[in-house]
């Protein structure tokens, strides 16, 4: 009778997808050293060790069979999982409460999978360490576990595959930090504009700083600041039934400029004759301003 653990196709899926997952998520940490902001450097390098110590523990699990590495996987992944659900719950509890539509509901749905794989996964390791346990206790298998001392020395097909991983995950970083794109730019083109602006915005100057802020300034005509204003708000904004109102005396808003010391110019701009769309929230912002004299409108939008 054969004592030798082999994992099921179920168990292989998901160790694939989930060793997957963290050559992603190394490559999110690894390109965020790159980032100009010094909150997003250090969140990157607190963040980094995680996705590899979870893709190791989870091939040393599955294909190794290690059950002390499986259940640290599971641990990881359960914690994860958990992590995922909590703002998840919050954010559904606050669409749900303000009565208004989820302003990414594609993201919404992706999030929720994420976290009941990661909660699969977790319950395969969980129920593979155990079987791995199990054979461990029986005594033909000490037999087995000395004939196969050398089966533990890592093989060229490990070696090999090393090697993909790390490629991969220097090319995904690659082209993460390279689709970041600049962290400043001036009078460019609606395509180059890191966020989705309306089509027929034109000289668009913008430049972004840390915890999720961008400012705009671009030139677009009224009925178009006007359509393009209804998307830009938040749920939030949206459930306090901010409207675009008319400039009443004059409003001061931040340029793009005050975010780079190498950008000159003023930092706000104030405007009398245009529309004003406002929202502010603890640390979250959305304004929007147009000026009717100069056709040209402002953007300033903090997400944290």
């Amino acid at each position: 009778m054969s004592h030798t653990a082999k994992p099921g196709k179920l168990l292989l899926a998901s160790s694939v997808l989930v060793i997957v997952g963290c050559v992603f998520l190394l490559s999110f940490a690894l390109s965020g050293l790159w980032n100009w902001g010094p909150c997003g450097m250090v969140a990157c390098v607190i963040i980094a060790p995680f996705p590899l110590t979870i893709g190791l523990d989870q091939y040393r699990g599955t294909f190794r069979g290690n059950a002390s590495a499986a259940r640290t996987a599971a641990g990881f992944l359960f914690f994860l999982a958990a992590l995922i659900s909590l703002p998840l719950s919050i954010q559904l509890y606050e669409y749900l409460s303000a009565g208004s539509p989820a302003d990414y509901p594609a993201a919404l749905v992706i999030t929720g999978l994420t976290a009941a794989a990661c909660g699969v996964a977790a319950w395969n390791d969980i129920r593979w360490a155990r079987e791995l346990d199990r054979l461990a206790n029986i005594a033909e298998l000490a037999d087995a576990a000395a004939s196969n001392q050398s089966g533990r020395q890592v093989t060229l097909r490990e070696l090999a595959g090393l090697v993909v991983v790390l490629c991969a995950t220097l090319a995904w970083t690659r082209y993460l930090v390279r689709s970041e794109g600049p962290q400043y730019a001036e009078h460019v083109h609606v395509t180059m504009a890191p966020r989705s602006l309306p089509r027929e915005a034109k000289d668009i100057s913008y430049c972004r700083g840390s915890r999720g802020l961008i400012a705009y300034e671009f030139t677009i005509d009224e009925d178009g600041f006007r359509r393009w204003v209804e998307g830009i708000g938040s749920h939030e904004s949206r459930a306090a039934k901010v409207q675009l109102k008319p400039i009443d005396g004059s409003t001061t808003v931040p340029t793009y400029r005050m975010l780079h010391p190498q950008l000159g110019g003023p930092n706000h701009v104030t405007v009398k004759n245009g529309l004003e769309y406002f929202w502010w929230f603890e640390d979250r912002r959305v304004h929007a301003v147009f000026d009717r004299s100069t056709g040209r409108a402002y953007y300033y939008f903090q997400t944290y």
